[in-house]
């Protein structure tokens, strides 16, 4: 353990008791959730080989799954990469500016989202208002209609693909946002959605599933408590999170898929309750050669406007 030095007798770290049985040399101390205390394990046993911070000459075998971390070295300096399982290493301390990325954060004015990266073109829907401070950052509400089927919405330009290929120049996609859901109540006729499509309006219109000919990776509401997730291509899978969808609470998503990868990773997370759920799909991919675009936003089905507070949405290529 870090800032100790010669024996230690401590019978808790971090609050969870310690085993008994005294490590011995090359053992570390790892948490059972069997047991419910620490207990030694050999090193060699423990699962770090992902993490590798060994200076490379070479990029490391591709992973099937999940990410290497490594220092490579570059004319004798080394530099921290990212490696995927698409076998593409990306350089950490430059990551936002050598590969493809959007970000659409808050306009101080009342007016649309600014949005940057590449091809910084923002389509959007409803009543914008002035940006503000808040518990969550910089936050910019988006307003509906008071009207049955109004939209509030920002997406980004439509250049995200699963797969890369001569005219698909940017393959893969890692997918983040944060918003809060400001009002009283959001009734099971409220649509939501938070991720990637190739058209968010279809999105917004089919509530949970795919909209006409849609590629889609996305977390939706319309009808139960709970969020679900979403893929879609030739077919759709959609996938409970567990995270139930609650007025006033602030919520973060993730969305990855490798460069012609074959599963799509997610994660969502309650901030305001401190829940979090993650988990896989690997059917209904989106369609290789289809356009998405990142996006958040809502429809409602009812003559009451509806709100969503947009603090960031950010997507950036695994390749091009």
């Amino acid at each position: 353990m870090s800032g100790f030095s010669g024996p230690v007798t401590a019978t808790q770290f971090q609050g969870i008791p310690i085993d008994s049985t005294t490590p011995t040399s090359m053992q570390v101390l790892v948490y059972s959730s069997t047991s419910g205390t620490y207990v030694p394990t050999d090193a060699s046993s423990v699962n770090l080989s992902k993490l590798n911070f060994a200076d490379q000459s070479t990029v490391p075998a591709t992973p099937s799954s999940s990410s290497n971390l490594f220092a490579f070295t570059t004319n004798g300096r080394g530099m921290f990469q990212q490696q995927n399982e698409s076998g593409n290493p990306t350089y950490i301390g430059t990551a936002p500016w050598n590969i493809v990325y959007q970000l659409i954060t808050p306009n101080a004015g009342a007016s649309a989202p600014v949005i940057a990266g590449y091809l910084p073109l923002l389509t959007s829907s409803g009543t914008f208002s002035s940006g503000g401070v808040s518990a969550i950052g910089f936050i910019q509400n988006i307003a509906t209609a008071s009207t049955s089927g109004a939209q509030a919405y920002v997406s980004g330009t439509k250049a995200f693909y699963r797969t890369q290929a001569t005219t698909t120049y940017y393959g893969g996609f890692s997918y983040y946002s944060k918003f809060y859901l400001p009002d009283a109540s959001y009734p099971n006729n409220t649509y939501l959605f938070a991720g990637m499509s190739s058209s968010i309006v279809d999105s917004l219109n089919a509530g949970v599933g795919q909209g006409a000919g849609e590629s889609l990776a996305a977390f939706q509401w319309a009808t139960t408590g709970n969020w679900q997730f979403t893929t879609a291509g030739s077919t759709t899978t959609t996938v409970a999170t567990s995270i139930p969808v609650t007025a006033q609470h602030i919520y973060e998503c993730f969305i990855w898929c490798a460069n012609a990868g074959t599963t799509v990773y997610w994660q969502i997370n309650d901030l305001t309750a401190g829940t979090s759920n993650t988990g896989t799909v690997t059917t209904s991919l989106p369609t290789s050669g289809v356009a998405m675009a990142a996006g958040v936003g809502l429809e409602t089905n009812t003559t009451t406007a509806r709100n969503i507070q947009l603090e960031r949405v950010f997507v950036r290529s695994d390749l091009g």
